[in-house]
């Protein structure tokens, strides 16, 4: 399979679901009832930015011409270079991580976390349907 874009991915997403969520207009984040869906991506995610993002959920976003901080009541954290075995030992320590905070490894197919987050439901049934790729819990 040829790799993915996650750019391309989230705006395609944030187009699939245009008439369901208020979103940015790169699917970075989604507004549900006020509470925010946050797609954070990179090709590899440092531990202590994961802690810290996770723990504190806090983010910088976008809104029209301004940046704000804003509190994230979800994030996915994709990883698209693969991740280090101790994230997973970060995320699997805390539950009170795992059920607000997903994080996707695109290189081994596998995620961490079982969010209630619509968005990020909509999101892998979206990434099966469209890339055929699934994610196996880890």
């Amino acid at each position: 399979m040829e790799t993915l874009k996650v750019r391309e991915v989230l705006k395609a997403f944030r187009e699939h679901c245009r008439d369901e969520w208020e979103a940015e207009k790169s699917g970075q984040w989604f507004k549900i009832d006020g509470s925010y869906h946050v797609f954070v991506w990179s090709k590899s995610i440092a531990i202590t930015t994961l802690k810290s993002m996770a723990c504190l959920q806090k983010v910088t976003l976008h809104e029209g011409d301004f940046w704000k901080v804003k509190e994230a009541s979800f994030m996915a954290f994709i990883c698209a270079g693969g991740l280090e075995k101790e994230a997973y030992e970060v995320l699997k320590a805390d539950p009170r991580i795992t059920e607000r905070c997903i994080c996707y490894d695109l290189e081994k197919r596998t995620k961490i976390g079982v969010s209630s987050s619509p968005v990020f439901k909509k999101f892998e049934e979206f990434l099966k349907n469209k890339y055929g790729l699934e994610f196996k819990c880890v």
